[in-house]
């Protein structure tokens, strides 16, 4: 029953983009479809719509993007968060929910626009960014509240191989 509710969140949101930015979407869809027919339901509300083919990573795909939005709690999220690439977020938490420890950080996330708990909270916020992306993902707040996040989740370092030799490191004397 969740993947309806995920697809009807998905329709709500392609429905109520502003038209400039529907020619502007590029969907890149799960690898599998599991026979739900998502591309031809997506297809239904925006006529036209492109679809990533998969042949590029989806680094090569948002260097030709100005805007990642993740719509289900995955890695594709941490992934373009730790790459302070402009990324928001919305999902039902009823479908993914979240561990009590991590609800804080999502929360501030939600405070300034990165992460929305509907589909109605994202396209608004989606409509009122998506000329100047940049301007409100390099706002102190959002750069903030994303660190913070990604120091908990998503923590990437230069010297990640030392750290993590260090880690295990520390385990092996308990």
């Amino acid at each position: 029953f969740q993947i309806l509710d995920y697809i009807k969140d998905q329709k709500t949101f392609l429905k109520k983009l502003n038209p400039e930015i529907k020619n502007l979407l590029v969907m890149r869809l799960f690898h599998t479809d599991y026979r739900r027919g998502m591309k031809e339901q997506l297809s239904e509300v925006i006529p036209g719509l492109k679809f990533d083919t998969g042949k590029n990573t989806m680094y090569q795909e948002l260097c030709k993007s100005r805007l990642c939005v993740a719509t289900y709690n995955g890695t594709t999220i941490l992934e373009t968060l730790s790459a302070n690439f402009p990324t928001l977020g919305f999902w039902n938490f009823d479908h993914w929910p979240l561990r009590e420890s991590a609800r804080p950080y999502f929360e501030d996330l939600c405070k300034v626009g990165i992460f929305h708990k509907t589909p109605e909270s994202a396209v608004k916020k989606v409509n009122e960014i998506y000329r100047n992306p940049q301007k409100w993902w390099h706002s102190s707040e959002v750069q903030e509240a994303k660190n913070k996040f990604c120091h908990r989740f998503a923590l990437i370092s230069e010297n990640w191989l030392k750290e993590w030799k260090k880690e295990i490191h520390q385990f092996s004397k308990k």
